[in-house]
């Protein structure tokens, strides 16, 4: 897998440098890209797009926990 300069750029200017990258790829075409990652207060897992999972991890506001 090469990696992709567009995205590096997205997380290195949307993402504080001590948050590690924790997203799983689950599906990509050419029109999104959605990932698995586990909730980090519930553990539950979450099928994210890019977006959504930037906004979890600066503001924790795209999933309720339901625990």
């Amino acid at each position: 897998m090469t990696s992709n300069p567009v995205g590096r750029a997205f997380w290195a200017k949307h993402l504080p440098a001590n948050m590690p990258y924790e997203l799983t790829p689950a599906n990509v075409d050419e029109t999104k890209v959605v990932g698995c990652v586990a909730c980090p207060s519930c553990e539950s897992e979450l099928v994210l797009s890019m977006p959504e999972y930037a906004a979890l991890r600066l503001h924790g506001k795209t999933h309720t926990c339901t625990s």
